[in-house]
């Protein structure tokens, strides 16, 4: 999915403009700190990343000049769940993306629920930590019984309903559905999709789990698949932020080396070195045996070979590179100044320079990139004529037909009249 990249480590403005001429600009020194504009096609919506090298915090400036395209984030907040609470009071209700706090009515006036029920109060952590948060903590005017209910947004008695940082409003009449059905164990959810060679596995619950019940050498968990793997520890809410917590919707499994070799694996619950497995909020135990099931692809490699057939004008290199696991997508770059996509291209350079190859490999899960230089000088060889020579003691002329000097040799001998 990826269109244009500029990582031009040279200082100044850069970018993508007609000053380009490659669409992917590599962190080579002296590389172009603009990049060519890449296709963008009308209807489709695009991310932009923006890193920052210079290691202090003063921020960039961003300009886009040009052209008719929107360039502003087309996602709208919007409600995105909500969930009970252990006692029934209370409601935890979460948007696609931060809302500011200033825009939350703290009686609860942001909110209504069908049933007779509504709402006396409204709070949020993470406003103590940030002028926005995702989660609002309701609270009900009555513990609420089995039963299906909406929830939905309004103008509060501030006037408005929840607000992002762009000032752009939670529509009207937004809503959720909840159901409260009798009480359950908090299932192993779902498991983040993992990248290529993870060194960390990311589990989401649907609940707040009790921190206290997760083993934090990782026991509570076993991994099994083609490859062995093993948890070394674990990373939770617990010991982030905000500080202190006694729940979390999540947690990290550390492993001890990543995974490289492809296949299908499982993550399976156990009782784990503290004598349970995982408790929610409520205190319900998600029964032993759970599983989570992911499948990866092999790491690759964009190690490669270099052939070089040398003459006195220009050489000639044969790039190779060996293929295996899956690799079916090959991007080559030279000296910024020329590309490929094949799997073992040839590319002609002067004789003498050094010049820098990368080559960035996937098989369309795992990507690796390579960089080597590779520094050319042909040797000057001189082409010289001999006169005629008739006796011994006549005086052998050189010509030199080449640039360069000749050095004197061992001498001439064995020469007849």
């Amino acid at each position: 999915m990826f269109v244009a990249c500029n990582w031009s480590p040279e200082v100044g403005e850069t970018g993508a403009s007609q000053d380009g001429d490659n669409v992917m600009v590599c962190a080579v020194p002296g590389a172009n700190t603009f990049s060519a504009m890449p296709n963008i096609i009308a209807g489709h919506e695009y991310l932009l990343m923006l890193s920052n090298r210079i290691t202090n915090n003063r921020g960039f400036t961003l300009t886009a000049s040009g052209g008719n395209a929107s360039i502003t984030d087309p996602v709208e907040p919007r409600l995105l769940s909500a969930r009970l609470s252990c006692d029934g009071t209370s409601l935890v209700v979460r948007t696609n993306r931060g809302v500011k706090c200033s825009s939350l009515a703290l009686n609860g006036s942001d909110f209504t629920i069908s049933g007779g029920f509504s709402f006396i109060g409204a709070s949020s952590t993470g406003c103590a930590f940030g002028p926005t948060t995702d989660s609002i903590t309701l609270i009900l005017n009555a513990a609420l019984p089995l039963g299906t209910y909406t929830i939905k947004a309004g103008n509060g008695s501030d006037g408005n309903t929840l607000a992002d940082v762009c000032n752009r409003p939670v529509p009207v009449g937004d809503s959720l559905i909840i159901t409260v059905a009798p009480p359950q164990p908090t299932p192993m959810d779902s498991l983040a999709v993992p990248g290529c060679g993870p060194r960390k596995l990311h589990l989401v619950f649907k609940r707040p789990m009790l921190c206290s019940s997760i083993a934090s050498n990782g026991s509570d968990f076993v991994i099994s698949g083609p490859t062995p793997v093993n948890i070394s520890a674990i990373f939770t809410r617990c010991n982030a932020s905000p500080p202190g917590s006694t729940t979390t919707l999540d947690v990290d499994l550390l492993l001890s080396a990543p995974i490289g070799t492809g296949g299908n694996y499982t993550i399976t619950l156990v009782s784990g070195s503290d004598g349970n497995t995982l408790l929610d909020e409520c205190g319900r135990a998600t029964p032993a045996g759970a599983t989570l099931s992911f499948t990866l692809k092999d790491t690759v490699s964009a190690d490669f070979n270099i052939n070089v057939l040398a003459s006195c004008k220009k050489n000639i290199l044969d790039f190779i590179h060996s293929g295996g696991n899956g690799v079916n997508n090959w991007s080559w770059t030279f000296d910024n100044t020329g590309s490929s996509i094949i799997q073992s291209p040839q590319f002609t350079f002067p004789d003498t320079g050094t010049h820098a190859i990368q080559l960035i490999v996937s098989n369309g899960f795992c990507a690796d990139t390579a960089v080597q230089k590779i520094t050319l000088n042909n040797q000057l060889k001189a082409v010289f004529e001999i006169s005629p020579v008739l006796c011994p003691g006549d005086i052998i002329t050189v010509k030199n037909n080449s640039q360069g000097t000749l050095t004197n040799g061992a001498g001439i001998s064995g020469m007849a009249c």
